[in-house]
């Protein structure tokens, strides 16, 4: 073999290594987003507001800007606990404390009450229970390792274990006496299960 193809032998097994690793390292991700809508107490949009992040993990602050639709939207956020804060001038600011984002989750957090007032005041409001997105049809839960090895599965039929999401319901019981084996998926959402799509993270 001449030197010439030992190179590019050696150029196209790197950039299928380059290429394996960039497949893996999407199929791991983990990240999510944190948006919302700054508004005034007559529900007008409020452009320009300064938005700071904190990871209560990290106490790593990002800041931005509401765009001239008040609308914001962190992304590429590590899973965890984060501190929202809100100031424009002419408002209260708003301290929103305990949110919480879970793994490959896009929270919405709807729209943001500032009141008139000095900015030196400060309206807190801590976070209780799960946000209800309503900007995404996307419905999406995490189960742990201790979790599963808790649960009773039939034949350990991964897909059984879709079951336990909200909005789910199967055509039969997959796990009834008399039912084979099988990996009839659930209808989602109100969609047939042949449409339903799964996948699996590590």
């Amino acid at each position: 073999m001449c030197i010439l193809e030992r190179c590019l032998c050696r150029s196209l097994a790197g950039l299928l290594l380059l290429l394996l690793v960039n497949l893996v390292a999407g199929a791991q991700t983990v990240t999510g987003s944190i948006s919302g809508t700054v508004v005034d107490p007559n529900r007008g949009v409020i452009a320009g507001a300064r938005v700071s992040l904190i990871s209560e993990q990290t106490k790593t602050p990002r800041e931005l800007s509401s765009n001239e639709d008040g609308r914001f939207s962190f992304a590429a956020l590590q899973p965890g606990v984060y501190t929202l804060k809100i100031e424009h001038p002419g408002f209260q600011s708003l301290l929103k404390q305990k949110v919480v984002l879970s793994a490959n989750e896009s929270l919405a957090l709807g729209d943001l009450l500032l009141q008139p007032g000095q900015v030196t005041e400060t309206v807190t409001v801590t976070s209780e229970g799960a946000v209800v997105d309503r900007e995404s049809s996307d419905l999406t839960a995490r189960l742990t390792a201790d979790q599963i090895g808790l649960i009773s599965t039939k034949g350990r039929d991964i897909t059984s274990l879709l079951r336990l999401l909200p909005g789910t319901s199967n055509d039969d019981d997959i796990e009834a006496v008399g039912e084979g084996f099988g990996t009839n998926l659930p209808n989602i959402s109100g969609q047939r299960g042949r449409s339903t799509v799964t996948r699996s993270t590590v």
